[in-house]
């Protein structure tokens, strides 16, 4: 099974892409767009899902690509 993607609000202010139990982010991105415009190739590859966060943490939406 493959790991869930995580988009979310850094400490560093910039939106940070990792994989779920990862703990350094894969990617920085200066917006939420670019953030998640990087994510949708590597969840279609991995056939998993992109959790997208509000700026305080709370789940925004979700993308499958199971």
């Amino acid at each position: 099974m493959s790991k869930n993607i995580h988009v979310s609000y850094g400490r560093d202010k910039s939106w940070e892409v990792k994989y779920s139990g990862e703990p350094s982010p894969i990617k920085r991105a200066n917006s939420l767009d670019d953030a998640i415009k990087y994510s949708k190739p590597l969840a279609k590859s991995d056939k998993c899902v992109i959790i997208i966060h509000k700026e305080n943490g709370e789940i925004q939406d979700q993308l499958s690509y199971k």
